[in-house]
C-alpha cells in the first residue's frame, strides 16, 4: 500500500513554502525530494491510505497503489480521479492491464 507520484506532474507547488500534499498528510509521510524537487511517501507501509494528499495535489500527481491478492495473483491496482469521477487500473502483471471508470454522482451519461 502506499502512495506514488506522477514525477511528469508534480511541480512542488509553486510559490508556496510547504507543499499542499505534505500539508495534508496526517502521518507526516509525504515528504519533498531535494534532487528532483518531486513528493514522495517515504515510508509506503505505514501509509493510511487515507487520500488526503491526492485530494489536496490540484495537478493529480499523486496516485494510491494497493496490492489486493487475487487468487494465488498479486494485482497492483491503481485510483485516480479523472474529471469528477474515478479510474481504477489493475494491473496483475508487467503486460496486461484492466481500466474500469466511473462518472460523478449526477452526471449524465
Amino acid at each position: 500500500m502506499g502512495v506514488t507520484t506522477d514525477k511528469r506532474l508534480c511541480d512542488n507547488c509553486p510559490g508556496r513554502e510547504l507543499q499542499l500534499c505534505v500539508a495534508a498528510c496526517p502521518g507526516n509521510l509525504i515528504d519533498i525530494d531535494p534532487q528532483l524537487l518531486r513528493a514522495f511517501c517515504r515510508d509506503q507501509r505505514a501509509c493510511r491510505l487515507c487520500l488526503a494528499c491526492v485530494k489536496a495535489c490540484p495537478r493529480g500527481a499523486l496516485t494510491p497503489v494497493l496490492p489486493v491478492e487475487c487468487a494465488p495473483v498479486t494485482v497492483e491496482v491503481r485510483i485516480e480521479t479523472v474529471g469528477g469521477g474515478l479510474r481504477w487500473t489493475l494491473r496483475p502483471d508487467a503486460e496486461d492491464e484492466l481500466i474500469l471508470t466511473t462518472e460523478a454522482a449526477g452526471d449524465d451519461a
